[in-house]
């Protein structure tokens, strides 16, 4: 029985260890595809009215890089990420509303934020 409760505190850590490896080795080249994103994404919404299908593309670029990382994350990172997700899947409301783009962009930039707070946690352990 012993040798039982131990053998899952080891199948614990080791997935610990994983997910903790997944992220340290992730995280910062996601971090840098995002913010080059978010950056194209400022300069697309400037233009918004004149040409509007870039501003999509970028949003889904965003949404393709987030639902990658999503189950590296902690749980609360998980939750924000499940939210953007969530409000840039209906295509439709942000296509006919630049402050909808603009909101989305906002919750990127937060996003963005929290995944580079992670990324100097990471170095720390």
């Amino acid at each position: 029985m012993f040798s039982f409760v131990i053998s899952i505190f080891v199948l614990l850590d080791v997935r610990q260890i994983k997910e903790s490896f997944s992220r340290k080795a992730r995280v910062p080249e996601i971090v840098k595809d995002l913010e080059k994103i978010f950056s194209e994404l400022t300069k697309r919404l400037a233009n918004y009215k004149d040409d509007n299908l870039p501003v999509y593309e970028k949003i889904h670029e965003a949404r393709g890089l987030l639902s990658s990382i999503r189950e590296k994350m902690p749980e609360t990172q998980k939750t924000a990420i499940q939210s953007f997700l969530d409000s840039t899947d209906q295509q439709d409301e942000f296509k006919k509303n630049e402050d909808k783009c603009w909101n989305i962009y906002t919750k990127l930039s937060e996003i963005i934020a929290n995944i580079k707070q992670l990324e100097k946690d990471i170095k720390w352990n």
